[in-house]
């Protein structure tokens, strides 16, 4: 005898004849197992807002468990029935359920076979928080290394962030959907000895994000999943440590309830043969692309200011971006600096109103001196040439009579 891979313990290996029936017999035993009754579909909802349940549905998981945020007053429950199967009382089990805070209720769903001989129960356990929450459902750092590992019970932590990384991201949950944030990154300092003069507080930003406290029940928004991820971002110096706190405010409103988790962020330092940092690279490097220019003082690349493509520092640009004389766009160098010089609208059409004008009045005495009253010398002139035409009209006049008496 040998010990067989399914047994136990020792046993002895079965004859053909013998496995085709436990064959026989296994697949019988998968068929009941399928044939018994079961849900195929189970939710459960606030309104229109989803809960989650823990673990997520499976048919075969018979147990459940979910809490109801602070603000969520009531629930529903929805499920179906797998084919061949009924399920008892759902007009009872998706009509809203009340549940106070800091209450739980067990709900058990029954589901019948056709033939009303199996039946099979599911249990969820709902629970509803008191408002009194003041912790972390996760907390997590992309890219970063946290220590130690989150544990909602633990306040403080210290975090790593590697030197590619220009700043921290912070993902977390929140306990209770109805709490309220308070995030502030404190001014960074650098975490090895830096040269005298070095200027610690340069493009040192706070950022403090909150949301308004209630003293209502705040609002519950609609949506697919229960808790969202929130995000924060705190931008760090290389080679600087800064201390950042997030502060959490029950749902309640209760600020006798605040509590606040620590993290200590240390962003590494560039190699001494690649001493600054590049951030259209994202990487430590030995030179400074165009466009940047390095700043020993922050071990990293500063961007040249603005219209400026080639620089020594942020005022000492040494070639600006090129004009566009037919957008109107015209860029000077002047002390160090790139300015856009404005175009003057407003004396350009002054320019043109006037010009406009004293067009207009030109042709206005133009056309009264040719239309005005002329010399003597050329009205007598032309008094003369009508007196000088005078008997010749008479002499045609005549003989055009005598034509026509001798017609007559």
């Amino acid at each position: 005898s040998r010990v067989h891979p399914m047994c136990a313990g020792p046993c002895r290996t079965s004859r053909p004849g013998k496995l085709l029936a436990s064959a026989i017999s296994l697949t019988t035993l998968v068929i009941t197992a399928a044939g018994e009754p079961s849900l195929s579909f189970l939710a459960l909802r606030c309104a229109d807002r989803a809960v989650d349940l823990r673990p997520g549905f499976l048919p075969t998981h018979y147990i459940y468990r979910a809490t109801l945020d602070f603000a969520e007053q009531s629930f529903a429950i929805d499920a179906t029935a797998a084919p061949g199967g009924e399920l008892v009382g759902l007009g009872d089990l998706q009509s809203t359920n009340l549940l106070s805070p800091g209450n739980e209720r067990r709900i058990d769903l029954t589901v019948l076979s056709h033939d009303r001989e199996a039946t099979v129960q599911y249990t969820i356990m709902v629970e509803r928080l008191d408002g009194k929450d003041v912790r972390l459902r996760s907390l997590a750092v992309p890219g970063a290394i946290l220590s130690p590992m989150f544990d909602p019970a633990v306040l403080e932590y210290v975090v790593l962030l590697p030197v590619e990384h220009d700043v921290l991201r912070i993902h977390l949950v929140p306990w209770d959907a109805g709490q309220t944030l308070f995030s502030l990154a404190a001014p960074g300092q650098p975490s090895t000895q830096e040269a005298e003069g070095h200027d610690d507080g340069r493009r040192r930003l706070e950022e403090i994000a909150s949301s308004a406290i209630s003293g209502d029940v705040p609002l519950v928004p609609s949506g697919e999943n229960q808790y969202t991820v929130v995000e924060r971002l705190f931008p760090i110096e290389v080679g600087q440590t800064r201390l950042v706190t997030l502060s959490m405010l029950p749902a309640n409103g209760d600020a006798t309830l605040r509590q606040t988790y620590k993290l200590k962020v240390t962003r590494a330092n560039c190699p001494v043969y690649l001493p600054y940092y590049a951030p259209d690279l994202a990487l430590c490097a030995s030179t400074c692309n165009e466009g940047y220019f390095a700043h020993p003082a922050a071990s990293r690349c500063d961007a040249c200011a603005k219209r400026c493509l080639r620089c020594t520092s942020w005022d000492g640009c040494e070639l600006c971006e090129s004009s566009q004389w037919r957008l109107l766009h015209f860029v000077r160098l002047s002390d160090g600096r790139c300015q856009l010089l404005p175009v003057p609208w407003r004396q350009m059409l002054i320019g043109l109103a006037v010009t406009a004008v004293t067009l207009s009045l030109a042709c206005c005495i133009h056309s009264g001196n040719s239309t005005g009253p002329r010399p003597k010398g050329q009205l007598r002139a032309r008094q003369g040439d009508r007196s000088s035409d005078g008997p010749e009209s008479y002499r045609l006049l005549a003989t055009t009579a005598d034509h026509h008496t001798d017609d007559e």
